[in-house]
């Protein structure tokens, strides 16, 4: 495993020079709804900011590969707190509308780091979790220049434990 991080590393730094007018970096805010099914019909949902920071290469001009955290925020309901967030990485598509103004699609995985915490009168409980999912989202980005854009985004992750995430956010981006 060394070597091949080793190997990758290596690959990565000599061809960093190559990619550097390809590569970008952006962070995003915007709002997450994290419903948690309690069974019997019932389920807790709350919305919560959400925000990420992002880098990626533009490996083609219709595609980039893309490496981000995201806080996913929380959901608290009486004593109970659920906290969720992800680093994730994903493959990211653009579909130019004019020079500007692209559509945007994107597949990934996400490894979704969560905690509970619930608390009461004399007595405490706790526990944390990480799956990595899949996640898709859309959207749109707006090129006010060469190296600045603006975009807008809506991503799902896939159930985990009968909770259910998706985040709807606004951003920028830099592009080098």
């Amino acid at each position: 495993m060394n070597k091949l991080f080793s190997a990758l590393a290596l690959a990565a730094a000599l061809s960093a020079p190559a990619l550097a007018n390809d590569l970008y970096i952006g962070a995003d805010i915007g709002r997450s709804d994290i419903e948690v099914d309690a069974g019997n019909g019932f389920a807790v949902s709350k919305d919560s900011t959400s925000f990420a920071v992002f880098g990626g290469v533009q490996f083609h001009k219709n595609f980039a590969a893309e490496l981000a955290y995201r806080d996913l925020g929380e959901l608290k309901s009486g004593n109970a707190k659920l906290s969720a967030y992800a680093l994730q990485a994903s493959l990211l598509g653009s579909l130019p509308v004019s020079n500007e103004f692209s559509l945007l699609g994107r597949v990934g995985l996400a490894s979704i780091n969560a905690e509970y915490r619930e608390s009461g009168f004399g007595y405490s409980y706790s526990e944390d979790s990480s799956e990595t999912k899949p996640f898709f989202g859309v959207g749109a980005r707006y090129a006010v220049n060469k190296q600045l854009g603006i975009r807008a985004e809506y991503n799902q992750y896939a159930e985990i434990d009968d909770t259910t995430i998706s985040t709807l956010t606004v951003g920028v981006d830099y592009r080098f």
